[in-house]
């Protein structure tokens, strides 16, 4: 139950005993307790063939679901870039959704922002993070929206338009790799 407790002291000193077992498995586990590993997850997903041959825009003539295989860490995960038109919030609203896997990030309670529900905390850490992924957005000074789904195991970003009318996001959730 470490994991759920991660900013801890008592993390911490579990974290230490199991790596004096495990010397290994330090720099491991540390590295999947920090929003980096999400942007070094987006930045291979970037990379791969299948992305680089989609084009990026609200130009929805060109296809509804787009898989993306990538390799990160040794395995081969897959994201998908969507884009549907929905009604929300009383308009009709079109999305361009990435989604991509958490691989094995681990959410802890230090990225919350107390003072807001599902919130990321502000830091140069998170800011950094929020401008990397805002570089592939096609919309000019968007909007954000900002989730830090401690409790459901998920980041969503969203880009909005300024009438409300595009919205962009990335989601990062739970998945497993490619076996095969």
């Amino acid at each position: 139950d470490f994991f759920l407790m991660a900013g801890s002291s008592t993390n911490h000193s579990r974290l230490d005993a199991l790596t004096q077992l495990h010397p290994s498995l330090k720099q491991t586990l540390e590295s999947q307790l920090y929003i980096q590993r999400l942007l070094d997850v987006f930045c291979e997903f970037k990379k791969s063939d299948a992305y680089q041959s989609t084009p990026i825009n609200f130009d929805f003539t060109s296809y509804q679901i787009q898989r993306v295989d990538f390799d990160f860490e040794t395995k081969n995960w897959t994201g998908t870039i969507t884009k549907e038109i929905s009604p929300y919030a009383g308009k009709i609203v079109k999305f361009i959704n990435i989604k991509l896997p958490l691989d094995s990030y681990v959410l802890t309670p230090e990225y919350s922002n107390q003072s807001r529900v599902d919130a990321l905390k502000k830091t140069e850490e998170t800011r950094e993070f929020i401008n990397d992924l805002a570089s592939i957005v096609p919309i000019e000074k968007p909007g954000i929206d900002i989730y830090y789904k401690y409790g459901d195991s998920r980041v969503e970003i969203y880009f909005w338009n300024t009438d409300a009318t595009q919205c962009f996001t990335i989601k990062f959730k739970y998945g497993s790799y490619n076996f095969f």
